[in-house]
This record gives structure tokens, C-alpha cells and sequence, in this order.
């Protein structure tokens, strides 16, 4: 992505997922052969293991 892109936007959830997916990746193992750290798909993946925690609000009522 970062070789492709000069700019990745979001907002909310757009905004995790974009900055996700331009993180370089530091693995010497595979840093040859992917730039990035993360596709579409581990990003999607990761955002929806972490999603409550992410967006957990004490300010809403029980009531909804």
C-alpha cells in the first residue's frame, strides 16, 4: 500500500483499518517480499477481534 498510495483517509473505523494497512513492515523474514505489515484481510481480521475494545463506550445507558 504505501508504494501505491501517497495518501490513505478514513474516519472511525476507516481510519484504523487505512492506518493498518501502510504499517512497514520490520520482519526480516519477509520484508523482501511484502513492504506493508498487514493486508486487507489481517486488517479486517484484527479490527474485528478488537472492535469492542475499540469502540467500548461507559457513557451509554444499559437501557439500549
Amino acid at each position: 500500500m504505501p508504494e501505491i498510495f501517497d495518501l490513505v483517509a478514513g474516519s472511525e473505523t476507516g481510519a484504523i483499518i487505512a492506518s493498518s494497512l501502510v504499517i512497514k513492515n520490520e520482519d526480516p523474514k519477509t520484508k523482501n517480499e511484502q513492504i506493508n505489515a498487514n493486508f486487507a484481510d489481517k486488517s479486517k481480521e484484527w479490527f474485528e477481534e478488537n472492535v469492542d475494545i475499540l469502540y467500548h463506550d461507559n457513557h451509554m445507558p444499559v437501557v439500549l
